[in-house]
């Protein structure tokens, strides 16, 4: 199953490639902090209504933007993802902290809007995550956890900037807000939504537009 899945988000996106212009492309390493929040539970003994603690983790993924518009781009991104929660156990009179885990291969697709300042490239971007289940290692509430939805979709607003540079690497920095816009988990009168705050650093190759003339091609500024 994964390799299935490895293999489309691989196909599509060289087919993507092929159709659209292609703006830029990069890399970026990110930090992610999530939490789980417990809903509507029939077993209040057990779970509750509450949000679990912020569990810190790591991330990564490669980008790319596509168009030819000053002010707007598509952005589609493959990224793994490391999201999760921390829970507080009381039982036998001990308090014990627990780390739900779970990592996620998403494929995400942004409209981003932008302007040009003196230093560089402010933008927004708006869209959402479709995530594949990966990994799932929960160790507490596992009869709930190892129940997730092996697929989802998360709605996912951010804002960044990208650094003017004389070269053609760019250095930008983002962060990213997301939510399920479906329950990760939704049964037996009980929900489970995962809340994720990103902040990303990476490096964006831009490619210079090229117009064709009678001639020869000429090769305009970099957008």
């Amino acid at each position: 199953m994964h390799k299935r899945f490895l293999i489309f988000i691989v196909l599509f996106s060289f087919y993507t490639c092929s159709a659209q212009f292609v703006n830029g492309v990069g890399i970026f390493g990110a930090g992610m902090a999530s939490r789980h929040k417990y809903t509507d539970s029939n077993s209040p003994e057990r779970f509750g209504s509450h949000k679990s603690k912020y569990i810190i983790r790591p991330a990564g993924g490669i980008v790319a933007d596509f168009g030819r518009w000053d002010y707007g781009k598509w952005r589609t991104e493959f990224e793994y993802n490391t999201m999760g929660a921390k829970e507080i156990s009381s039982s036998d009179g001990t308090e014990k902290k627990l780390k739900n885990k779970l990592d996620y291969i998403s494929w995400n697709n942004f409209l981003k809007l932008q302007l040009e300042t003196f230093s560089g490239f402010p933008y927004i971007l708006i869209g959402a995550r479709c995530q594949y289940l990966f990994k799932n290692k929960p160790e507490i509430y596992q009869s709930i956890l190892n129940q997730s939805n092996q697929f989802h979709f998360s709605w996912n607003v951010a804002a960044g900037f990208e650094f003017m540079a004389y070269g053609p690497i760019r250095f930008f920095t983002e962060y990213h807000l997301a939510n399920d816009l479906p329950s990760l988990y939704n049964k037996e009168n009980l929900k489970v939504r995962n809340l994720t705050h990103e902040l990303r650093v990476g490096l964006m190759y831009k490619f210079r537009a090229k117009t064709e003339n009678c001639n020869a091609p000429i090769y305009n500024d970099i957008y």
